[in-house]
Protein backbone atom coordinates (compact mmCIF):
# COMPACT_ATOMS: atom_id res chain seq x y z
CA UNK A 1 0.00 0.00 0.00
CA UNK A 2 1.42 3.39 -1.26
CA UNK A 3 2.20 6.21 1.43
CA UNK A 4 -0.27 8.45 0.08
CA UNK A 5 -2.83 5.56 0.99
CA UNK A 6 -1.34 5.08 4.28
CA UNK A 7 -1.67 8.81 5.01
CA UNK A 8 -5.47 8.97 3.65
CA UNK A 9 -6.34 5.84 5.83
CA UNK A 10 -4.70 7.62 8.71
CA UNK A 11 -6.35 11.36 8.42
CA UNK A 12 -9.58 9.46 7.59
CA UNK A 13 -9.59 8.23 11.32
CA UNK A 14 -10.45 11.92 12.19
CA UNK A 15 -12.21 12.94 9.70
CA UNK A 16 -14.60 10.04 9.04
CA UNK A 17 -14.13 10.41 4.73
CA UNK A 18 -11.98 8.56 2.79
CA UNK A 19 -11.07 9.10 -0.40
CA UNK A 20 -9.12 6.96 -2.09
CA UNK A 21 -10.03 6.70 -6.32
CA UNK A 22 -8.40 6.68 -9.66
CA UNK A 23 -5.82 4.18 -7.84
CA UNK A 24 -5.85 1.20 -9.76
CA UNK A 25 -7.35 -1.38 -6.41
CA UNK A 26 -7.95 -4.53 -6.67
CA UNK A 27 -9.23 -4.83 -3.01
CA UNK A 28 -9.63 -2.49 -0.13
CA UNK A 29 -6.67 -2.09 2.46
CA UNK A 30 -7.32 -3.95 5.48
CA UNK A 31 -6.57 -0.98 7.65
CA UNK A 32 -9.77 0.56 5.85
CA UNK A 33 -12.29 -1.30 7.76
CA UNK A 34 -10.14 -0.62 11.25
CA UNK A 35 -11.97 3.15 10.71
CA UNK A 36 -15.43 2.18 12.69
CA UNK A 37 -16.26 5.60 12.37
CA UNK A 38 -16.01 6.15 8.85
CA UNK A 39 -18.98 8.29 7.08
CA UNK A 40 -17.81 9.00 3.84
CA UNK A 41 -16.04 6.45 1.53
CA UNK A 42 -15.28 7.29 -2.04
CA UNK A 43 -13.59 4.25 -4.29
CA UNK A 44 -14.45 4.98 -7.58
CA UNK A 45 -12.46 4.35 -10.69
CA UNK A 46 -11.00 1.43 -9.77
CA UNK A 47 -10.08 -2.08 -10.79
CA UNK A 48 -12.78 -3.76 -7.79
CA UNK A 49 -14.57 -6.90 -9.18
CA UNK A 50 -16.61 -8.23 -6.49
CA UNK A 51 -18.63 -6.26 -3.99
CA UNK A 52 -16.46 -6.69 -0.74
CA UNK A 53 -18.37 -8.04 1.54
CA UNK A 54 -16.23 -6.72 4.73
CA UNK A 55 -17.73 -3.10 3.98
CA UNK A 56 -20.84 -3.80 5.62
CA UNK A 57 -18.72 -3.98 8.91
CA UNK A 58 -19.06 0.18 8.26
CA UNK A 59 -22.17 0.31 9.50
CA UNK A 60 -21.92 4.06 10.08
CA UNK A 61 -21.46 4.69 6.43
CA UNK A 62 -23.91 7.32 4.68
CA UNK A 63 -22.21 7.58 1.61
CA UNK A 64 -20.67 4.80 -0.43
CA UNK A 65 -19.20 5.61 -4.06
CA UNK A 66 -18.15 2.37 -6.08
CA UNK A 67 -18.60 3.66 -9.15
CA UNK A 68 -16.39 3.13 -12.01
CA UNK A 69 -15.65 -0.42 -10.86
CA UNK A 70 -16.08 -4.00 -12.49
CA UNK A 71 -18.71 -5.30 -10.07
CA UNK A 72 -21.21 -7.41 -11.22
CA UNK A 73 -24.00 -8.09 -8.64
CA UNK A 74 -25.00 -6.51 -4.79
CA UNK A 75 -24.65 -9.20 -1.96
CA UNK A 76 -28.15 -9.46 0.18
CA UNK A 77 -25.64 -7.98 3.00
CA UNK A 78 -26.24 -4.53 1.60
CA UNK A 79 -28.97 -4.40 3.76
CA UNK A 80 -26.59 -3.63 6.62
CA UNK A 81 -26.19 -0.23 5.51
CA UNK A 82 -28.80 1.15 7.40
CA UNK A 83 -27.42 4.36 7.72
CA UNK A 84 -26.51 4.90 4.24
CA UNK A 85 -28.03 8.24 2.51
CA UNK A 86 -25.75 7.99 -0.98
CA UNK A 87 -24.71 5.08 -2.87
CA UNK A 88 -23.60 5.21 -6.26
CA UNK A 89 -22.56 2.19 -8.16
CA UNK A 90 -22.41 3.47 -11.19
CA UNK A 91 -20.62 2.26 -14.35
CA UNK A 92 -20.02 -0.93 -13.33
CA UNK A 93 -21.42 -4.36 -14.52
CA UNK A 94 -24.57 -5.50 -12.83
CA UNK A 95 -27.47 -7.09 -14.10
CA UNK A 96 -29.95 -6.96 -11.07
CA UNK A 97 -30.22 -5.45 -7.73
CA UNK A 98 -31.04 -7.76 -4.70
CA UNK A 99 -33.86 -7.53 -3.35
CA UNK A 100 -32.39 -6.02 0.26
CA UNK A 101 -31.81 -2.77 -1.70
CA UNK A 102 -35.08 -1.75 -0.01
CA UNK A 103 -33.51 -2.57 3.71
CA UNK A 104 -31.72 1.10 2.49
CA UNK A 105 -34.35 3.03 3.86
CA UNK A 106 -32.29 6.16 4.77
CA UNK A 107 -30.98 6.33 1.14
CA UNK A 108 -32.01 9.56 -0.55
CA UNK A 109 -29.55 9.11 -3.76
CA UNK A 110 -28.97 5.67 -5.71
CA UNK A 111 -27.06 5.60 -9.13
CA UNK A 112 -27.17 2.85 -11.01
CA UNK A 113 -26.29 4.42 -13.75
CA UNK A 114 -24.12 2.65 -17.02
CA UNK A 115 -24.59 -1.04 -15.87
CA UNK A 116 -26.55 -3.85 -17.72
CA UNK A 117 -29.92 -3.70 -15.94
CA UNK A 118 -32.84 -5.28 -17.62
CA UNK A 119 -35.20 -3.88 -14.63
CA UNK A 120 -35.26 -2.04 -11.99
CA UNK A 121 -36.16 -4.67 -8.58
CA UNK A 122 -39.59 -3.79 -7.41
CA UNK A 123 -38.40 -3.77 -3.59
CA UNK A 124 -36.69 -0.23 -4.22
CA UNK A 125 -40.46 0.99 -3.92
CA UNK A 126 -39.96 1.08 0.19
CA UNK A 127 -37.05 3.96 -0.18
CA UNK A 128 -39.47 6.50 0.57
CA UNK A 129 -36.79 8.91 1.45
CA UNK A 130 -35.16 8.97 -2.17
CA UNK A 131 -34.90 11.86 -4.24
CA UNK A 132 -32.38 11.03 -6.53
CA UNK A 133 -32.36 7.79 -9.11
CA UNK A 134 -30.28 7.76 -12.06
CA UNK A 135 -30.82 5.04 -13.45
CA UNK A 136 -29.54 6.38 -17.21
CA UNK A 137 -27.70 3.89 -19.57
CA UNK A 138 -28.98 0.23 -18.70
CA UNK A 139 -30.95 -2.09 -21.14
CA UNK A 140 -34.63 -0.70 -19.17
CA UNK A 141 -38.22 -1.82 -21.00
CA UNK A 142 -40.06 -0.61 -18.29
CA UNK A 143 -40.22 0.60 -14.29
CA UNK A 144 -41.62 -1.05 -11.68
CA UNK A 145 -45.41 0.33 -10.91
CA UNK A 146 -44.56 0.35 -6.95
CA UNK A 147 -41.64 3.47 -7.98
CA UNK A 148 -44.92 5.72 -7.47
CA UNK A 149 -44.59 4.94 -3.29
CA UNK A 150 -40.98 6.73 -3.96
CA UNK A 151 -43.22 10.23 -3.39
CA UNK A 152 -39.88 12.35 -2.69
CA UNK A 153 -37.81 11.65 -6.12
CA UNK A 154 -37.54 14.79 -7.60
CA UNK A 155 -34.31 14.06 -9.88
CA UNK A 156 -35.18 10.91 -11.80
CA UNK A 157 -32.60 9.97 -14.71
CA UNK A 158 -33.63 7.46 -16.87
CA UNK A 159 -32.58 8.51 -20.43
CA UNK A 160 -29.88 6.12 -22.60
CA UNK A 161 -32.42 2.96 -22.15
CA UNK A 162 -34.61 1.09 -24.35
CA UNK A 163 -38.07 2.06 -23.62
CA UNK A 164 -40.46 1.50 -26.85
CA UNK A 165 -43.62 3.35 -24.52
CA UNK A 166 -43.64 5.86 -22.28
CA UNK A 167 -43.45 3.92 -18.65
CA UNK A 168 -47.20 4.64 -17.35
CA UNK A 169 -45.68 5.40 -14.15
CA UNK A 170 -44.09 8.56 -14.68
CA UNK A 171 -47.94 10.10 -14.85
CA UNK A 172 -47.77 9.69 -11.29
CA UNK A 173 -44.24 11.01 -9.95
CA UNK A 174 -45.42 14.83 -9.80
CA UNK A 175 -42.39 15.71 -7.70
CA UNK A 176 -39.83 15.19 -10.81
CA UNK A 177 -38.65 18.33 -11.87
CA UNK A 178 -37.37 17.22 -15.24
CA UNK A 179 -38.06 14.35 -17.37
CA UNK A 180 -35.75 13.06 -19.63
CA UNK A 181 -36.40 10.35 -21.56
CA UNK A 182 -33.75 11.17 -24.22
CA UNK A 183 -31.96 8.41 -26.14
CA UNK A 184 -34.30 5.54 -25.69
CA UNK A 185 -36.12 3.77 -28.85
CA UNK A 186 -39.37 5.05 -27.90
CA UNK A 187 -41.44 4.36 -30.92
CA UNK A 188 -44.89 5.58 -29.44
CA UNK A 189 -46.27 8.10 -26.89
CA UNK A 190 -49.61 6.87 -25.54
CA UNK A 191 -52.03 9.15 -25.46
CA UNK A 192 -54.00 8.06 -22.22
CA UNK A 193 -49.82 8.75 -20.37
CA UNK A 194 -50.21 12.25 -21.65
CA UNK A 195 -53.44 13.33 -20.52
CA UNK A 196 -52.69 11.62 -16.74
CA UNK A 197 -49.28 13.37 -17.24
CA UNK A 198 -51.08 16.45 -17.63
CA UNK A 199 -53.24 15.81 -14.70
CA UNK A 200 -50.77 15.20 -12.48
CA UNK A 201 -48.10 17.14 -13.80
CA UNK A 202 -47.02 18.87 -10.32
CA UNK A 203 -43.58 20.33 -10.37
CA UNK A 204 -41.92 18.86 -14.05
CA UNK A 205 -40.64 21.99 -15.67
CA UNK A 206 -38.84 19.93 -18.68
CA UNK A 207 -39.88 17.14 -20.75
CA UNK A 208 -37.09 15.63 -22.47
CA UNK A 209 -37.95 13.32 -25.51
CA UNK A 210 -35.03 13.87 -28.17
CA UNK A 211 -33.03 11.10 -30.23
CA UNK A 212 -35.80 9.06 -29.98
CA UNK A 213 -37.85 6.78 -33.12
CA UNK A 214 -41.16 8.81 -32.96
CA UNK A 215 -42.87 9.55 -36.32
CA UNK A 216 -46.05 10.41 -35.32
CA UNK A 217 -47.26 13.31 -32.69
CA UNK A 218 -50.78 12.48 -30.67
CA UNK A 219 -52.77 15.17 -30.52
CA UNK A 220 -52.93 15.00 -26.78
CA UNK A 221 -49.49 16.15 -26.70
CA UNK A 222 -51.31 20.33 -26.53
CA UNK A 223 -52.32 19.10 -22.87
CA UNK A 224 -48.34 19.55 -21.52
CA UNK A 225 -49.15 23.12 -22.70
CA UNK A 226 -47.93 24.80 -19.04
CA UNK A 227 -44.54 23.20 -19.39
CA UNK A 228 -41.79 25.16 -20.01
CA UNK A 229 -39.86 23.05 -22.76
CA UNK A 230 -41.01 20.31 -24.48
CA UNK A 231 -38.00 18.99 -26.22
CA UNK A 232 -38.93 16.44 -29.49
CA UNK A 233 -35.48 17.30 -31.03
CA UNK A 234 -34.19 14.49 -33.59
CA UNK A 235 -36.83 12.37 -33.69
CA UNK A 236 -37.91 11.35 -37.53
CA UNK A 237 -41.90 13.32 -37.02
CA UNK A 238 -43.70 13.20 -40.34
CA UNK A 239 -47.69 13.62 -38.47
CA UNK A 240 -47.65 16.77 -36.70
CA UNK A 241 -51.07 17.42 -35.41
CA UNK A 242 -51.19 21.56 -35.89
CA UNK A 243 -52.27 22.44 -32.50
CA UNK A 244 -48.74 20.78 -30.93
CA UNK A 245 -47.24 22.21 -33.89
CA UNK A 246 -47.56 25.71 -32.74
CA UNK A 247 -47.31 24.55 -28.64
CA UNK A 248 -44.96 27.92 -27.30
CA UNK A 249 -42.90 25.69 -25.33
CA UNK A 250 -42.01 22.93 -28.22
CA UNK A 251 -38.49 22.81 -29.37
CA UNK A 252 -37.65 20.35 -32.53
CA UNK A 253 -34.91 21.01 -35.08
CA UNK A 254 -37.23 21.89 -38.03
CA UNK A 255 -34.14 23.28 -40.30
CA UNK A 256 -32.42 19.86 -39.72
CA UNK A 257 -35.13 17.87 -40.86
CA UNK A 258 -35.89 20.28 -44.17
CA UNK A 259 -32.48 20.42 -45.23
CA UNK A 260 -32.61 16.08 -45.21
CA UNK A 261 -35.28 16.13 -47.86
CA UNK A 262 -34.25 18.86 -49.93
Amino acid sequence: MGGAHSKAIERSKRTGQLELSYAELKSIPSSVFNVTGMTILTLNANLIREFPLRLTTLVNLTELNLAGNEIKSLPAEVAMFSNLRRFNIGYNQLTALPDQIGALMQLRMLDISHNMLLEINPAIRLLHNLTDLIADGNQLTSLPPGLKECRNITNLQIHHNKFKELPPIISQMNKVEKLVLSHCQLVRLQPEVLVELAKNIGEIKEIDLSNNKLDAIPEDMIELFMVRTLDLCDNPVKVWPLKVKTMHNLRFNWQDISDRFQ
